[in-house]
């Protein structure tokens, strides 16, 4: 009976949460008509800069479902958490501002597939692209076949770069991670604020000394992105979208050469679409030395999106790892070094109390700690990095080694208890079974009511139905 009542109360709550639901996604779809759904944006992260503790600046694309640039924003519009705090957004400036300073590097395919007319297409598209700079913006053109090369340095120098763009010719394989590799570079080291670079490919990688990882790492910790443009139908989709997606910027690709020109005119449209927000960190948990996770919400009557990303403030950060300040450790524990890097990294040094336990110089920069190889107490963990100019970082936290001060282990202690609390319910149990007369109640444990019963009692016990006991 019982079992039936709680079979049907069961299902009286499954109907009842089945409804409720039901009724949850009816308003919401009612409400999805009456506002109308709105539009996914997508939102890449440029770069992160810090002036300091107290100040940070975030360059952000914002574009809609076409991929053109959303251009209408205000600082209402924008939400900006770091490291899971909200971030006052203390100015914003639109990158379609003709007084901010751009770097552009021109980084153009010309193997030998690109012989002919697509080159031709690749010249008149990226001159014709130079039109929409500024006067203050610079340019630098890049070619990459079996080798790459630095064809024209970064210039204010229109006419220079035209001459230098007319002059090239096709021929060799295609060195497409190197040249991508170091086009992020020569950007990088570029002084004005906003640096990006432009990557026309026809092909897939060949002879390259990079693997696409390498590439990789370099698009996501630099701060520079990466308009990459694809022609024809064998090129290495995969590795470009990857690289537009890491660095912040974005992938675009077209059958034919005719198809250049205007590819390379929205690549203009949005180096100038971009936002700058100011983000006033006073207050919240943030060192300029070390990663930083950085997020950017959009909702705005065009539609929403979000960006989350590792980012560094600087040229070199570090924080360890898969631990935290503080924390007990009493067992073999992994211990990591979370890297951001703008150069190359040569090592990195793990130590515990100031000496040498391991150093790696690949990734992934981990060490495994054992506890037991050292005596009970604080012990300080760090990490030293060290990158290819000699440039270095540090940091470091405390942690606790087996037992502190002789205390208690806690899990023991609330097993202890409950196997004490489950041996004294079972002690309470037996005690009163055992006080129970034939009629259920108490009996007092004295000799004279643990004789046996009398013959005419036994008779009647005999007699009588049976009775359960408890």
């Amino acid at each position: 009976m019982l079992h039936q009542q709680h079979h049907k109360a069961t299902r009286l709550a499954g109907w009842a949460l089945g409804a409720l639901i039901g009724a949850a996604l009816a308003l919401a779809l009612a409400s999805a008509s009456v506002s109308g759904q709105p539009e996914t944006l997508t939102v890449n992260l440029a770069s992160f800069s810090s002036d300091g503790d107290s100040s940070a600046r975030a360059l952000v694309t914002v574009l809609d479902r076409q991929l053109r640039p959303v251009v209408d924003l205000v600082a209402a519009d924008f939400n900006v958490q770091v490291n899971g705090e909200p971030a006052l957004i203390s100015g914003l400036e639109r990158g379609v501002d003709n007084s901010l300073p751009i770097s552009v590097l021109l980084a153009l395919d010309v193997s030998g597939s690109m012989e002919g007319g697509a080159l031709d297409e690749a010249k008149g598209a990226a001159i014709n692209f130079l039109e929409s700079l500024e006067s203050q913006d610079s340019v630098g053109v890049l070619t990459f076949a079996d080798e790459v090369s630095l064809v024209l340095p970064f210039t204010q120098d229109k006419a220079a770069t035209v001459a230098a763009i007319e002059g090239l010719v096709a021929g060799g394989e295609t060195a497409l991670y190197r040249a991508t590799e170091t086009g992020l570079r020569l950007a990088a080291e570029e002084g004005s604020s906003y640096r990006a670079v432009i990557l026309l490919s026809d092909g897939v990688d060949n002879g390259s000394v990079f693997v696409q990882d390498d590439v990789y790492s370099t698009a996501a910790t630099l701060g520079v992105p990466v308009f990459a443009i694809g022609l024809g139908d064998d090129i290495d989709r995969e590795f470009l979208e990857s690289i537009a997606t890491l660095s912040g910027g974005s992938f675009a690709e077209t059958p034919s050469p005719a198809g250049l020109a205007q590819l390379y005119a929205q690549a203009g449209e949005l180096l100038r679409g971009q936002y700058i927000l100011t983000l006033d960190t006073a207050g919240l948990v943030f060192v300029a030395a070390e990663p930083t996770l950085l997020r950017v919400e959009v909702a705005s009557s065009a539609g929403t999106g979000s960006v989350a990303r590792s980012v560094c403030a600087q040229e070199l950060c570090v924080a360890l790892g898969l631990v935290v300040p503080g924390e007990q450790l009493a067992a073999v524990r992994t211990v990591s070094a979370n890297v951001i890097s703008s150069e190359p990294i040569v090592s990195v040094s793990f130590m515990v109390d100031g000496v040498v336990a391991a150093e790696v110089s690949e990734e992934p920069y981990q060490f495994v700690f054992d506890p037991a190889a050292f005596e009970s107490g604080e012990r300080v963990l760090s990490v030293r990095v060290e990158t290819v100019s000699g440039a270095s970082q540090s940091s470091q936290l405390s942690v606790q080694i087996g037992s502190t001060g002789g205390g208690l282990n806690m899990t023991l202690v609330l097993g202890a208890i409950v196997a004490v609390g489950a041996a004294v319910v079972l002690a309470l149990y037996l005690y009163l079974r055992l006080r129970r007369g034939p009629q259920g109640d108490l009996r007092k444990l004295d000799p004279a009511n643990l004789t046996p019963p009398s013959k005419e009692a036994a008779r009647v016990r005999r007699t009588s139905k049976p009775k359960i006991w408890p």
